[in-house]
């Protein structure tokens, strides 16, 4: 959310997570809030964790080329190879910006994903469902798994 010190989304900013808007006050020497919106934003940055394991998607390989990159779990490091950007449907590496892809558009369980350059179809679709499953949107009963 983004608070403003004036009504109309005039004057002084503050960036509020939603759990902190009921106490804007800690955050601020604002007597009171003028108006609030939340905040638009392109894409969500995350972190794919498998929630049966200790691990998080990893880039691994040389990022110069996409053939010799693969997709792996490691321990949560903190680098960029970690994150992932969630837009229009499509999972992005941030360090080497090619999307997650089911191998050969195959909408069989099992099946690996890849990162490959950016094509726009079916098997570069993702959704993220609301308790965080990431579902491929070849099949809605196919969700991402990763296994090491």
């Amino acid at each position: 959310w983004v608070a403003f010190e004036f009504p109309n989304f005039q004057g002084r900013q503050l960036l509020l997570e939603p759990s902190e808007t009921p106490d804007w006050k800690q955050r601020s020497s604002w007597g009171r809030l003028g108006s609030i919106r939340p905040l638009k934003q392109s894409g969500v940055c995350v972190r794919v964790r498998n929630q049966g394991q200790d691990g998080v998607l990893t880039v691994k390989g040389d990022l110069a080329d996409p053939r010799g990159v693969s997709v792996c779990l490691l321990p949560d490091c903190g680098k960029s190879t970690q994150l992932w950007l969630f837009q229009d449907g499509f999972l992005r590496s941030l360090a080497s910006e090619a999307c997650l892809e089911v191998v050969g558009g195959m909408a069989r369980e099992g099946t690996r994903v890849v990162l490959w350059p950016e094509h726009g179809k079916p098997q570069q679709r993702w959704y993220i469902d609301s308790d965080g499953t990431i579902g491929s949107r070849l099949r809605d009963d196919l969700v991402l798994d990763v296994q090491g």
